[in-house]
């Protein structure tokens, strides 16, 4: 537990009331250990093992912080989450996920669609550190309920890729759902990621094209053309493949693949994976056109 009277440094941010759900128990003591040495503005109020525990502490407590492994006894954060959110204690919460290589794989789209970061086990005391310090200088929680929303819907359904929303982290912190049948094409300013809309709208995203190339990798209407440019295949008005122009519909900027993203558009367009053929006849049929196939 932490010392009442240790004293907080003002860039540390405010005290946080923390619960720990772990059903591992030398997990749950590596956790203890790193937020005792590194983390004075945690102050752990409660530890549970399980779903039912965890609600039921978390129910009593209302606590700042819930540092929570993603599978845990009785289920899953899913359930844990959803019972908080029916017992509306998801308010004013921020939240810490851990996960396991185990189910990294499982869990990473629901996560990156909502724009949720989680720690990856075995993490050192330094990752814990640095999210427990954004939790504490902020003044609204860690996650917004839109995006918990989100995060319980994809984790609901894990073995389908969302076609709806994502959550997009814009430069001052902020998350704005953007639905992803709105999106012409994303590309990259310098760090961060521009994302062009069919109404000529734009918003800028404090994270890199390689993040949402990465995220979007199980949406087949998303296609990288290039390292800066990824386009949304059910916009795709023309393609000519001698100079390696693309012309989208809503849109009348040149856009450009590169001769290896132009080679991969070409197979794709005129080979496309078994399991898509059906919905690319379209696109096939119009590719060969252009070709002189049809």
């Amino acid at each position: 537990m932490q010392n009442s009277g240790e004293i907080i440094s003002p860039n540390q941010g405010r005290m946080l009331r923390t619960v720990i759900v772990e059903d591992n128990t030398a997990e749950l003591e590596t956790v203890c250990t790193f937020l005792a040495q590194l983390c004075p503005q945690a102050q752990v109020v409660g530890m549970a093992s399980s779903v039912d525990d965890g609600t039921a502490l978390i129910a009593n407590m209302r606590p700042d912080l819930l540092i929570t492994d993603v599978q845990i006894s009785g289920g899953s954060c899913y359930h844990l989450l959803d019972n908080l959110r029916q017992n509306g204690c998801l308010e004013g919460l921020s939240i810490i996920f851990m996960t396991g290589h185990q189910n990294f794989q499982n869990a990473t789209q629901a996560f990156k669609y909502a724009a949720v970061d989680f720690l990856v086990k075995p993490f050192s005391g330094d990752e814990l550190q640095q999210a427990v310090q954004q939790v504490a200088r902020q003044r609204e929680p860690l996650q917004s309920m839109a995006q918990l929303d989100m995060l319980l819907d994809l984790l609901r359904t894990p073995t389908r890729p969302s076609r709806g929303r994502l959550a997009v982290t814009l430069l001052k912190g902020t998350i704005q759902m953007v639905s992803l049948d709105e999106v012409l094409y994303l590309e990259a300013k310098s760090s961060m990621t521009t994302f062009y809309f069919k109404d000529h709208s734009t918003i800028i995203a404090s994270r890199n094209l390689g993040h949402y190339t990465e995220t979007l990798y199980t949406d087949a209407r998303f296609f990288t053309v290039s390292n800066s440019l990824l386009i949304n295949l059910d916009y795709l008005d023309n393609y000519n493949h001698s100079e390696l122009a693309i012309k989208l519909h809503h849109t009348s900027k040149a856009l450009y693949a590169s001769r290896q993203g132009g080679q991969r558009l070409r197979q794709f367009l005129t080979h496309p994976p078994q399991h898509l053929a059906p919905q690319s006849g379209a696109l096939v049929g119009f590719f060969k056109k252009l070709l002189g196939r049809g």
